[in-house]
């Protein structure tokens, strides 16, 4: 299982997507060959998912929710483990329900938030060692959290009103703008929200949305005093009604993307081409590769990707030269991608 091989899939797109106008699936994921990726020799022990993982100079880190070791910093060659940090539980600097959030380049620093315990909690990466620091807990519960400074936070709400926000220090909200992918008087946005996150470029220059089941992604210019949307896009053409104040989804209707991930270059998406249809009975034919969308900062889709593996939680080196993603196979690993030479 553990090989290397590597066949280039790539399809070159030079287009913009305007507002209203939309790709066909087939047409734009359609790609000849697939690009295959390599195993780490050492497995991963992880519970769940881990669906935010971080590309550091000393290696992957992510949340991995295991008892004596929530944060581990993996070696990018092997896998291997190479440093712990953090304990689950409820009292003084232990964490319940912990996602990786961001990786400051400049820093160093690691931030990982607790969406039972609303906290914000900050670690030191070394070549060898994680550091637990400071924490900062919130009065609301966010999708994503990450940090702009040491002082201002940018956060994506729930209920009500779902908000893309930023918060000082305090966690208070000093600015909000609404967030949303499908704008209509009929829709209930007091008690609903859309399955959406957010990543932040390492340069801290914007943000990009994406949505588990729609097709949008949304681009906004950062700075610490506001939030400016610079362009919003729905790649596939969306199939719903409304009932009962909210969005329920045809059967052709075009689902979308997992996470999200950002290079100071590029926007990557992922996503298995699936219909809401196929969506609901997907775990009838457990999927055996993932399609890869690359926006550019301008909005064009400039690569189309598919890769051998159905992988959750993933990472693109600075360079954008190198992919790392975790799949079961059956147990956790691994998986390194050259997706550009």
């Amino acid at each position: 299982m553990k090989k290397i091989v590597v066949l280039f899939g790539i399809l070159f797109v030079s287009c913009t997507v305007k507002q209203g106008t939309y790709f066909e699936m087939e047409k734009l994921l359609f790609s000849k060959d697939t690009l295959r990726g390599t195993l780490l020799p050492e497995y991963v022990v992880a519970n769940n998912p881990v669906t935010r993982i971080f590309h550091t100079p000393y290696g992957i880190i992510c949340c991995t929710n295991i008892e004596n070791n929530v944060i581990q910093l993996l070696d990018l060659s092997t896998g291997m483990q190479k440093a712990t940090a953090g304990h689950l539980g409820r009292g003084p600097n232990e964490m319940l329900s912990s996602v990786g959030m961001q990786f400051d380049y400049e820093t160093n620093f690691f931030y990982c938030y607790d969406n039972m315990m609303k906290k914000l909690v900050a670690f030191e990466v070394g070549k060898d060692t994680i550091i637990q620091m400071d924490e900062i807990t919130f009065k609301r519960a966010y999708s994503t959290l990450q940090n702009l400074s040491d002082s201002v936070f940018v956060g994506l709400s729930f209920v009500p009103y779902q908000s893309l926000e930023l918060l000082d220090c305090n966690a208070d909200v000093f600015f909000s703008t609404p967030y949303k992918i499908i704008n209509h008087s009929d829709l209930d946005y007091e008690k609903k929200y859309f399955n959406s996150g957010f990543a932040m470029s390492p340069n801290k220059k914007y943000i990009a949305t994406c949505d588990s089941h729609f097709s949008s992604v949304q681009l906004y210019a950062l700075s610490k005093e506001s939030l400016s949307s610079i362009w919003e896009k729905m790649l596939f053409e969306p199939q719903y009604y409304i009932e009962n104040q909210w969005i329920k989804l045809r059967d052709h209707h075009p689902m979308g993307f997992k996470t999200i991930v950002l290079t100071d270059h590029y926007i990557y998406l992922p996503t298995h081409s699936m219909e809401a249809m196929e969506y609901r009975d997907r775990d009838k034919a457990p999927l055996k590769y993932t399609n890869l969308l690359v926006l550019n900062y301008q909005g064009n889709v400039v690569k189309s990707l598919v890769l051998d593996s159905n992988f959750f939680g993933f990472t693109v080196t600075p360079d954008d030269r190198d992919l790392y993603a975790f799949v079961d196979d059956p147990d956790t690993y691994i998986i390194k991608y050259q997706i550009s030479r």
